[in-house]
């Protein structure tokens, strides 16, 4: 198996991380030889859900703790494949190993379904995050990853962005039509309209994927090895509290101000090469 690790790193550095690549890969030792090799993405999601106007507090998230089934990561239902298919509470399971070359963090909607928002909550599920909240969040929101008690910061959220960029493809704006074929409002103009009194006959169209930024996975030249057994998961942390946007108060004369949702999903995932035993 051959991997190309770059050409930055020194002859002697490139060599021994293919030995303990190699080593790792098929001379898992616990359950004798991990004899299949597969890429797959995994991932894990954290639902921050403080409502309209509501703020993240500081701490420390961890991901990779759940599984589908369970009950956590700030979701108040037990979460499904859509949220993770992480195999292993807060570890590597012991018939996998894992290289890991890069880290992506994803911010999204949430899931439509009521019953993972807590209780007394007020969120939006009907718009997608308004990008100011995607942008603060991911430009406040520290990734890192955690082996044991030792958690180790590898960055800013916003410096792993999915492929995409920080907004994916999963932020919408709005804009408005005057129904005469040829006029188009965004919201910065809508907004202005409105403040002003103005009144126009419109539609409001969701024009998908005007926010995404074209970005790259970030590729790092030496991999995470990861054994089985091995406990791991990883961690956002919210260095000072994060306040989400309040409905805008010119929402209740033009529907297409309704632009704030009070709440956020993010998937952090990787792509692995993983190592298995026939019966996973």
């Amino acid at each position: 198996m051959t991997m190309n690790l770059g050409s930055n790193l020194p002859t002697d550095i490139a060599t021994q991380i293919k030995q303990q690549e190699r080593e790792l890969v098929l001379m898992g030792a616990r359950l004798g030889n991990f004899d299949k090799i597969r890429q797959r993405e995994l991932y894990s999601s954290f639902l921050f859900a403080p409502g309209l106007g509501g703020v993240i507090p500081a701490g420390e998230y961890e991901v990779f703790q759940a599984v589908a089934g369970d009950t956590g990561q700030g979701y108040s239902g037990p979460l499904t494949l859509r949220e993770t298919n992480w195999p292993s509470r807060g570890r590597i399971s012991n018939n996998q190993n894992l290289i890991i070359r890069g880290f992506h963090v994803d911010l999204r909607r949430p899931p439509t379904d009521p019953r993972v928002i807590p209780s007394g909550v007020t969120v939006d599920y009907n718009i997608p995050p308004h990008p100011y909240d995607v942008d603060n969040f991911a430009s406040s929101c520290i990734l890192s990853i955690k082996y044991l008690t030792n958690t180790v910061p590898i960055g800013l959220v916003k410096d792993f962005p999915s492929v995409g960029g920080a907004y994916g493809w999963n932020q919408a704006a709005r804009q408005g039509y005057d129904g005469s074929g040829s006029v188009l409002y965004n919201d910065v103009t809508i907004q202005t309209i409105s403040a002003a009194g103005g009144v126009f006959p419109y539609s409001n169209l969701p024009i998908t994927r005007n926010s995404t930024q074209a970005a790259f996975e970030r590729r790092a030249k030496v991999p995470t090895l990861l054994q089985h057994g091995e406990q791991f998961s990883m961690v956002l942390t919210v260095a000072r509290p994060i306040t989400l946007l309040a409905q805008n108060t010119a929402a209740a004369n033009l529907p297409a101000n309704r632009d704030a949702t009070g709440v956020l999903e993010a998937r952090v995932s990787f792509w692995a090469t993983e190592s298995f035993v026939e019966k996973s």
